[in-house]
């Protein structure tokens, strides 16, 4: 990987965002997931709001996909976006964080759904309201359309 592409990542991983509407997004998120839970899961997805390697995850998961979005639409079409994508996503935390909220095999899955769809969700969103920027950054809808199936398919 050359050292522009990591240089790039290094300096996107210190754009920061603003911690209360992070969890605002990660609130809104937890309503439209909750929706698809059994009754013990609701209970469980309440009880991980309680623990700060939760909450913290999940504004990083909100926070990479906002960022990662917006650099999908404004980036030259020469810059390998998946790979860039691989060097901001921190998967290694993400299983460190999923370790310090459960030890459960069936909640780490939930924890992994959830920030799965989290990373799609604001990822979409920020990706769809802001898709007119091509026309001034005048990179193909080609380009843009594999950037996105990139992202969501190395989140899942």
């Amino acid at each position: 990987m050359s050292n522009n592409l990591a240089d790039l990542a290094e300096s996107i991983n210190h754009i920061s965002l603003n911690d209360k509407d992070l969890m605002d997004c990660v609130l809104s998120y937890s309503k439209i997931f909750s929706k698809e839970l059994s009754e013990s899961q609701l209970e469980k997805l309440d009880d991980f709001f309680t623990s700060e390697f939760f909450i913290e995850q999940s504004k990083t998961c909100v926070r990479e996909a906002i960022v990662l979005a917006m650099q999908a639409l404004t980036l030259d079409s020469s810059v390998k976006f998946s790979s860039l994508m691989k060097l901001h996503i921190n998967k290694d935390n993400q299983e460190y964080n999923i370790e310090n909220i459960s030890s459960i095999d069936a909640e780490k899955e939930l924890l992994k759904e959830f920030f799965s769809g989290l990373r799609k969700e604001y990822f979409t969103k920020t990706y769809s309201q802001n898709k007119g920027l091509k026309k001034v950054t005048k990179i193909s809808g080609d380009v843009l359309d594999n950037r996105r199936y990139a992202f969501v398919n190395y989140v899942k």
